[in-house]
């Protein structure tokens, strides 16, 4: 935990749980203390791109997990969301694999290379 976290002034450390960005499971807790003014959801939705322990094993064992992001700079999530095999991002993105097997992609990417909006991509 970080030494410099601000209390809520009501609500203290002021806790909520984040959810795994592939399967929606809760795994860990976020502490947003003073960060928000008033008292935090159950429930924060995606705090961080990494996923649970579980799917790590299941998809990044083989795979890549592209995230989309609609502004570089910040880096917004869009909520869209893929894992393609290790050999298939190395042949489309002509790089070498990322330390995490996640790699954050612009918005227009995931269409280009095939990842239909909303649809089953098996």
């Amino acid at each position: 935990m970080s030494d410099n976290i601000k209390l809520h002034p009501k609500y203290g450390l002021n806790p909520s749980i984040s959810q795994c960005i592939i399967c929606g499971k809760d795994f860990e807790i976020v502490l947003f203390g003073g960060a928000i003014k008033e008292e935090a959801p159950m429930h924060c939705g995606v705090r961080s791109p990494e996923p649970c322990e579980d799917c790590k094993k299941k998809y990044l064992k083989e795979g890549v997990l592209l995230i989309e992001i609609e502004n570089e700079n910040e880096g917004v999530l869009t909520g869209r969301i893929a894992v393609i095999k290790d050999e298939a991002f190395n042949r489309v993105f002509n790089t070498s694999l990322p330390e995490k097997k996640i790699a954050f992609v612009e918005i227009g990417v995931l269409d280009q290379i095939g990842i239909k909006k909303g649809g089953d991509n098996a």
